[in-house]
């Protein structure tokens, strides 16, 4: 399993995912990416729209809305896919209309990685109830 942080603080809108990548690593690394989607977002299939694009891009990870109405992504696999990710992400589905991406820290400030939620990288790109 693999931890990622939740806090706000540090969020930032970046072209390309903000990786927990401390190593460095090639295009095959495996990397982990955090995402918060704001705009209109949740109740527009969102949510099965980012499960469907991770599983074909081979990622790991959650989906779930946020009471705030935002819309949290966390997914790990290699940096490519993760970058296709984001950008769909940023599109969105029919419907939807994305006003901002946050690329949120996928480490605590010691470095470390936060625990909560963990991504079950035993299992499929899963849907997690609201948070």
């Amino acid at each position: 399993m693999v931890g990622l942080s939740h806090g706000g603080e540090g969020a930032r809108n970046d072209p390309a995912p903000g990786t927990g990548d401390a190593a460095g690593g090639g295009a095959d690394a495996t990397v982990a990416m955090h995402l918060v989607i704001h705009g209109r977002v949740q109740r527009v299939g969102f949510r099965r729209f980012v499960q469907r694009t991770a599983i074909a891009l081979e990622l790991l990870g959650w989906v779930r809305n946020r009471r705030d109405g935002s819309v949290e992504v966390a997914a790990v696999g290699a940096r490519p896919a993760l970058a296709a990710l984001h950008r769909a992400c940023a599109t969105g589905p029919k419907g939807a209309r994305v006003s901002q991406v946050d690329v949120l820290p996928t480490v605590d400030a010691g470095g470390r990685a936060d625990p909560a939620p963990p991504i079950d990288t035993a299992g499929p790109f899963g849907v997690l109830p609201d948070a």
